[in-house]
């Protein structure tokens, strides 16, 4: 199914059984005439029981969001930025066009394209971040973290770093990790330690072990 918005923002009590379907959000984010900033996708919680199977919930646009507008936490199966190109943001307030969000739990958020992860109190079972990628977590919120999978190489690092460099971004993990060719700044890492070999320690980190550091350049 594809659909240009998704909008799902029931005033009564609802249920969204999604099964193994696979919805498409084909349009970007925009700033409207008002100075309203239309996200293209948004979904408030408080009254809805999702019921995500395995289903997908894909935004092809290449500067796209998925925003949880309320403070109960919104389930789903898997979220994909598939863009090659720009930007795929969740739960990231877009210069107090909306101060109301809240956190999601997700059995995958996979990202092809660059990547930021706003909000606090996002559970995130598997997370999947693309070779030559870079990927901002909003400073000072904790995300919980089971799986990571980082598609990095020598030839194309990943860059992850905190949306403010003096003020971590906090990770909770399911445990030792061990990683390679990475760029890391801000990041602190709690419930294991994370090994990065041939990355690069930008600073205000805590909770990696970098081993055969690599010289390299930080991403804006």
């Amino acid at each position: 199914m594809e659909a240009g918005y998704l909008e799902l923002m029931p005033l009564i009590q609802s249920t969204w059984s999604l099964g193994g379907s696979h919805l498409v959000v084909t349009q970007n984010g925009r700033l409207l005439q008002n100075y309203y900033y239309r996200y293209p996708a948004q979904i408030m919680g408080d009254f809805l029981t999702i019921q995500p199977g395995t289903s997908i919930v894909e935004l092809s646009g290449d500067r796209t969001d998925l925003i949880a507008t309320s403070a109960s936490k919104v389930y789903l199966n898997e979220v994909y930025f598939s863009s090659s190109t720009g930007s795929g943001y969740l739960s990231f307030i877009r210069d107090g066009y909306s101060d109301g969000f809240g956190p999601f739990d997700l059995n995958v958020l996979r990202f092809n394209n660059n990547g930021t992860v706003g909000f606090n109190g996002n559970t995130i079972g598997t997370l999947r971040l693309n070779a030559g990628k870079a990927y901002r977590f909003e400073a000072g919120t904790t995300t919980d973290i089971g799986t990571l999978e980082v598609m990095a190489s020598c030839a194309q690092p990943v860059t992850i770093q905190s949306t403010t460099p003096n003020n971590p971004a906090r990770w909770t993990i399911g445990g030792n990790v061990a990683l390679s060719y990475l760029n890391v700044q801000g990041i602190e890492v709690n419930g294991g330690t994370i090994t990065a070999d041939m990355s690069s320690d930008l600073g205000s980190n805590s909770g990696w072990q970098f081993t055969n550091l690599a010289a390299t350049t930080l991403f804006g």
